[in-house]
C-alpha cells in the first residue's frame, strides 16, 4: 500500500486569535510520502472576510499590507483552491494527506477550521483528522530542554538546529518551504536515514 503523501502549510493572519482575526496570506507544500521530494505548491493572498479584524502588529510583523491583502482571491475561493490542491495530492487509503506545520495544533489549525466553516466545509473532510506533524513538538521531543539553546522551539530554531536556513520569516511560502526542508528531514531520521526520532501527534477533537 503506497504511503500518504504530506502537504506542509502556514499561514500569516491578521492577529492571534482565529475567531475574532482573519488569515492574509496561505502558502502549502506538497511532499510524496515514499520519496519525500517536493511534488506542488500553492499560495495565495487572502481577500477580508467574515468582518474579522486586523491587528496593526501582526501585519507589521508579516509586512504584509492591506494593499497586498486586498489584491488577493476572496476567501471562499482560496478555500476552494485549497480544497482542490488537498485532494490533488491525497494519497494511501484513506485518500488523505497528512498535514505538518510548525505549532498548527494550536495555531493553523484553528484558522483552518474557521476560514473553511466561512465557506461552508469542513477542513476535517479533507485532511487526516487523526495524525498530524506539529514540527514545534517534533523538536521539543528530538532536542532536550537541557542541551544548550535547545530550549527554543521557535521555526527559526528548530531550522538553524537542522542546518536549514529560513530567510524573510513571516511570510507564509518562506516559512513553509523552510518547514518542509524540516519536515524531510525529521522522516529520513525517523526512517532510519539518520539519528532516530521518535514521534506521534494525534487530532484531539
Amino acid at each position: 500500500m503506497s504511503k500518504q503523501n504530506y502537504i506542509v502549510y502556514d499561514y500569516e493572519t491578521g492577529g492571534l486569535n482565529p475567531k475574532t482575526n482573519p488569515v492574509t496570506e496561505v502558502a502549502m507544500i506538497a511532499i510524496h510520502g515514499e520519496t519525500l521530494e517536493e511534488i506542488g505548491r500553492y499560495t495565495s493572498f487572502v481577500q477580508p472576510y467574515a468582518d474579522l479584524g486586523y491587528d496593526q502588529r501582526a501585519l507589521d510583523i508579516t509586512g504584509i499590507t492591506m494593499e497586498m491583502i486586498n489584491s488577493g482571491k476572496d476567501a471562499k475561493t482560496v478555500v476552494k483552491e485549497m480544497i482542490e490542491f488537498i485532494v490533488k495530492f491525497g494519497k494511501g487509503r484513506s485518500k488523505k494527506p497528512i498535514m505538518c506545520g510548525h505549532k498548527i495544533t494550536t495555531f493553523d489549525n484553528p484558522f483552518s477550521e474557521v476560514l473553511f466553516k466561512f465557506a461552508k466545509k469542513d477542513f476535517w473532510k479533507f485532511v487526516n483528522s487523526e495524525v498530524f506533524i506539529d514540527t514545534m513538538w517534533w523538536s521539543r521531543m528530538k532536542s532536550p530542554i537541557d542541551a544548550d539553546d535547545h530550549g527554543k522551539h521557535a521555526l527559526v530554531a528548530a531550522c538553524n538546529r537542522e542546518g536549514i536556513e529560513l530567510t524573510d520569516g513571516h511570510r507564509a511560502m518562506n516559512d513553509t518551504a523552510s518547514n518542509a526542508q524540516l519536515v524531510i528531514r525529521y522522516l529520513k531520521a525517523f526512517r532510519g536515514a539518520g539519528e532516530s526520532v521518535v514521534v506521534v501527534a494525534k487530532h484531539s477533537y
